[in-house]
């Protein structure tokens, strides 16, 4: 955060009308991946996913309610953030979310409505979907042309109508059809993880 690599933060705050503030928060107390916090009078089981959706994702989960505080690993009908190009990583967590939590009753996602274990399975099925459109427009490692980009933004668009940007970059959708390109180009087919091969 403090060196924010990809500069996020500098080009979302240049955007018009940005929602971002002029001042990053950072964090003023750590705790180590898979242990325990109490928050007023909870106590909250952690575990650490990533890379995914960013290089490193901490959910909450209170077995007392049995719900799941998913952050940005999970959202509700929204185009997600693929900017930093791990939609395999991401694939691989949201699988390991359902195996290390497997009594989930409400999941409270980082963007849009609470809902259930299906969820995860939405997640994830946004994520083949997408990953399927960018391969194969990119047949044999061809290069993804502005007619490419295009093509897949409207089918994208035509699939999952009015769903809200995570991100105040009106470019997210093309932006994440180029990172996933990239993404996808540099995988080889030979050692790539079942869950993100071709469906």
């Amino acid at each position: 955060m403090r060196t924010d690599p990809l500069h996020f933060y500098d080009l979302t705050r240049a955007l018009p009308n940005s929602d971002y503030a002029p001042q990053i928060a950072y964090p003023d107390h750590t705790f180590a991946p898979g242990g325990q916090i109490e928050p007023a009078g909870m106590t909250l089981e952690t575990a650490e996913f990533g890379p995914g959706e960013s290089e490193t994702s901490t959910v909450y989960y209170d077995p007392r309610s049995r719900a799941l505080f998913a952050g940005d690993l999970v959202a509700d009908k929204a185009t997600p953030a693929l900017l930093e190009g791990h939609s395999c990583g991401w694939l691989i967590d949201l699988d390991r979310l359902r195996t290390q939590f497997p009594h989930i009753g409400t999941i409270y996602p980082g963007h849009g409505a609470p809902g259930g274990p299906e969820l995860i399975d939405e997640q994830r099925a946004y994520l083949e979907r997408f990953r399927h459109l960018v391969r194969t427009a990119l047949p044999d490692g061809t290069d993804l042309t502005e007619d490419k980009l295009n093509s897949i933004a409207a089918e994208l668009s035509r699939d999952y109508p009015g769903y809200p940007s995570v991100a105040s970059l009106p470019t997210l959708l093309e932006e994440n059809i180029k990172s996933v390109a990239r993404e996808i180009r540099a995988e080889d087919p030979a050692t790539v993880p079942i869950l993100c091969q071709a469906r």
